[in-house]
């Protein structure tokens, strides 16, 4: 997994921010240090006072107008907590503040009226910044006053240490022109930002900061009409990138969320995490906490908890009637990538149910269905989906729901293939299928939902949980759980997984033994095969996979295909590592593009694996990528390359290792996309080259093994 969530650099800010006030800036543009260091109250406005060190009824920062693009630098020496009045409005580009040394305060507050701290840049489109300056102690600095971003600039917050900041005023974003950054660190508190006070206007709010973003409860209902994008933050319990306690984005447009899951002896969380968690018995919630419009998911967490009911020493619950019934959101998208929806409760509540209006799946993109540790947990936590069950069910067979429609409760209840879920036994990932029922969404019940056995012949649609694949004639089920270590289908012998849900349980199970005339093939029809791996396991498919509806790879473990594999459309490496033959047995993907998702790995050890037309797609949201690697000596040609957004030319690619390996091919190197020392080839189209009077370096797109004899041949 490549990540690239460093702090920016605060002096290259803030040299940028000067430059950008020399471009088409008023003359008056002036950087102030202020002068105060004991603690008590000040004024901005130096009418009276000399705090800027420019004499009594000097200059001061914003003195000059709208906009003056002045800098005022408050990150000295405080002895003292230190409150500073506006007495008028304050229009600024750069604000540093901060305690040096210490652990003293500054508070901006209101001398006269409402006024409002404006952040905006001298040059039209520029960037505004406040920087919170790295000093010895936690200290919280609050803005009683209002905030705003002016005119069409964006604005930088950045954190470099362990001071944060609270807003009890309205911070107004301005308009959908305007975007918000957060960056930086914040190593000593968890929250980085409380937004106490309103959140305002249509701007767009970047979350690429390691502490958390959290809204609080004096306006607990924000007024922010924008998108929130969570690249980054604090995950684990009650914290993420922003927190929903006792504070609502029920407003907002929409709330992305980028990131991935991980397995580092626990599962993890990497990226963005949207979290509407319990207060802990503080405060009031406000009900609706998530936005009631859009929740896209990019591999990150959306963690619904519920508000845990406590007795109080009269035996009374002391905060029933506050806790919400429900979120009501319109539509939830599970984009791409491997997410995580968590959904937590006390043992004396039933926790927060979301009612999803529409509820939408990106290509390849899989979901973590989290419950608390109990085998009941449906009980305890409802996730229901209103208005969902024509579209999970849809009689043509396209909704999300696969399988025999049986009752819940039995063995042909239907399942979402790409979408596992807790049941219990297992810490490092779901424990099965999961799927919707009168009771919302859940995980199937692992001892009453599932077959143990596979009979042979059938064509039952049942879900089989078993440790043996062995048939002796054609057979179909619904859905397979694989508990064993190893098992051959049978010699010349097809099992079909109508659902295309395939469900790894143990480490190193085997489907199908590797180059063994008894492995088989398993079939998937006209269904995208799902096939999850958990937590650091490793699994091989040696039976040859067929079906037309292509191949995802679910899950934080390792999947390593090693058949003779013929089935067509499209791969998606959604979460962990697809590898694709073992350094020793060859193996190949389908026809169509191959995906690798955010944190996902598609790690090629064989030859041929694209087909030469396909494209190649290694995804980026948000702060986070997908990567491939290639193995030493191998050259993988493909007809197109797309790294994020951008599609790249023609030519050769990899890593520092694989450009030390080639130094003559004149690779176009990138350490965040590829790793390892083989080398991808993009070659284009036969037409293309025709048109450009080239000829191909490799005759009519033919495979050349090694990059040594492609080397040979040039």
């Amino acid at each position: 997994m490549s990540m690239t969530m460093g702090s920016l650099n605060v002096r290259a800010l803030l040299a940028a921010a000067v430059a950008g006030i020399g471009v088409g800036a008023t003359a008056q543009a002036a950087e102030f240090t202020w002068q105060p260091t004991a603690g008590g109250t000040f004024h901005w406005p130096t009418t009276t006072q000399n705090n800027w060190g420019t004499g009594v009824g000097g200059a001061y920062p914003g003195s000059s107008g709208s906009p003056s693009g002045d800098i005022a630098n408050i990150n000295i020496d405080i002895t003292g907590n230190q409150t500073i009045e506006l007495r008028e409005p304050i229009n600024i580009a750069v604000l540093n503040v901060g305690d040096a040394t210490g652990g003293q305060t500054v508070t901006f507050s209101n001398g006269t009226g409402t006024q409002t701290l404006t952040f905006e840049s001298a040059t039209p489109g520029g960037t505004a910044l406040l920087n919170i300056i790295a000093g010895d102690g936690t200290q919280q600095h609050t803005f009683n006053a209002d905030i705003a971003v002016g005119g069409s600039s964006s604005l930088t917050i950045d954190f470099q240490g362990t001071q944060r900041i609270r807003t009890n005023g309205t911070f107004d974003t301005g308009t959908t022109s305007n975007a918000i950054t957060i960056t930086g660190t914040n190593t000593g508190n968890n929250v980085a930002w409380l937004v106490h006070g309103d959140l305002a206007g249509s701007g767009t709010i970047i979350k690429n900061s390691t502490g958390t973003m959290e809204f609080g409860s004096t306006v607990k209902t924000k007024s922010f009409t924008g998108t929130i994008i969570l690249n980054n933050g604090i995950g684990g319990t009650n914290s993420g990138s922003l927190t929903l306690i006792n504070g609502s984005a029920a407003n907002a447009a929409e709330i992305i969320v980028n990131g991935a899951t991980g397995y580092d002896g626990s599962l993890r969380q990497y990226g963005g995490t949207l979290w509407s968690g319990s207060n802990g018995g503080t405060g009031e919630n406000p009900g609706q906490r998530l936005t009631q419009h859009k929740i896209t998911l990019n591999g990150g967490t959306l963690g619904t908890v519920g508000q845990a009911v406590s007795l109080n020493a009269s035996g009374t619950p002391w905060q029933q009637g506050l806790e919400p019934t429900h979120d009501d959101v319109a539509t939830l998208r599970f984009n791409s990538g491997y997410s995580q929806w968590a959904a937590g409760a006390g043992n004396n509540s039933p926790g927060t149910e979301v009612h999803v209006t529409s509820l939408q799946r990106g290509a390849g993109a899989t979901v973590y269905l989290r419950g608390p540790a109990y085998a009941d947990w449906v009980a305890r936590i409802s996730l229901t989906a209103d208005n969902l069950a024509a579209d999970l069910a849809a009689a043509d067979g396209s909704g999300q729901l696969k399988g025999g429609f049986g009752a819940a409760g039995s063995k042909t209840v239907s399942i979402i293939p790409w979408m596992g879920a807790y049941y219990s036994g297992n810490t490092g990932g779901p424990s099965g299928f999961a799927t919707y029922t009168a009771s919302g969404l859940r995980a199937l019940n692992i001892d009453t939902e599932y077959a143990t056995a596979i009979v042979s012949g059938t064509n039952t649609l049942e879900n089989v949980s078993t440790n043996s694949v062995a048939i002796s004639s054609a057979t179909t089920i619904n859905s397979l759980r694989f508990t064993g270590s190893s098992s051959n289908i049978g010699a010349g012998q097809v099992l079909t997984v109508a659902s295309g849900g395939v469900f790894f349980v143990s480490n190193n199970g085997t489907i199908g033994q590797v180059e063994d005339a008894d492995a088989g093939t398993l079939n998937f029809g006209s269904a995208e095969g799902v096939v999850w791996v958990n937590a650091s396991n490793t699994n091989t498919i040696g039976a040859a996979i067929t079906g037309t509806g292509g191949l995802t790879k679910a899950g934080t473990g390792t999947l390593i295909l090693a058949g003779a594999n013929a089935y067509s459309g499209d791969t998606h490496a959604s979460g962990g590592t697809l590898r694709v033959g073992n350094g020793t047995v060859a193996s190949t993907l389908g026809d169509g593009d191959v995906y690798v998702h955010n944190g996902a790995l598609l790690d090629i050890l064989s030859d041929d694996v694209i087909a030469d037309e396909a494209k190649l797609v290694l995804h980026a949201y948000g702060l986070l990528n997908g990567q491939v690697s290639v193995g030493d000596g191998l050259l993988e040609i493909v007809g197109g390359l797309v790294l994020g957004d951008q599609t790249m030319p023609a030519g050769y690619y990899g890593s520092s290792a694989a450009a030390a390996a080639n130094p003559d091919l004149g690779l176009v190197v990138n350490d965040v996309f590829f790793v390892g020392s083989g080398v991808i080839q993009v070659v284009p189209e036969p037409s293309a080259v025709a048109l450009l009077g080239l000829a191909l370096p490799l005759a009519m797109r033919r495979r050349v093994r090694k990059i040594a004899s492609c080397q040979a041949r040039q």
